[in-house]
């Protein structure tokens, strides 16, 4: 099998991830444990206050920081998890991809959140609105 057709079998083994993963999102909605976005916010806010006390005066540098470390650090496991479980087997990292993309994107949620917020517009309550914001 020439590597034109696995790259074309790992394309198809993404897209059923994808798949899967709004199919998840649709049933089930957000996870409610073991939520990534959660972690992430969690290092966000610890990083913030230690880069705010060592980048004072200099907040511009700090926040660059603060992107830099929480994007790698996000990135290099998923990369390596990803690549690892995909090593394994095609199914394994599909399996492992749909889960991961299920956390991420949330449009049941984001559906939700943006209903409540449209509804206090239609009402004219711009104060409720922005109260609705999570």
């Amino acid at each position: 099998m020439s590597s034109e057709y696995i790259f074309l079998d790992l394309r198809l083994y993404h897209c059923a991830a994808l798949l899967a993963a709004v199919l998840l999102d649709l049933f089930f909605g957000d996870p409610r444990r073991l939520h990534i976005v959660v972690f992430i916010g969690r290092l966000i806010s610890a990083l913030e206050k230690r880069l705010r006390v060592r980048f004072a005066g200099r907040l511009h540098t700090g926040g660059r920081w603060l992107v830099m470390i929480t994007i790698f650090s996000a990135l290099i496991p998923a990369v390596a998890l990803l690549w690892g479980a995909y090593y394994i087997s095609p199914v394994f990292g599909a399996v492992l991809e749909a889960l991961l993309i299920w956390q991420l994107i949330a449009p049941r949620e984001l559906y939700r959140q943006s209903m409540a917020v449209s509804a206090c517009l239609r009402a004219g309550d711009l104060e409720s609105a922005r109260r609705a914001v999570p």
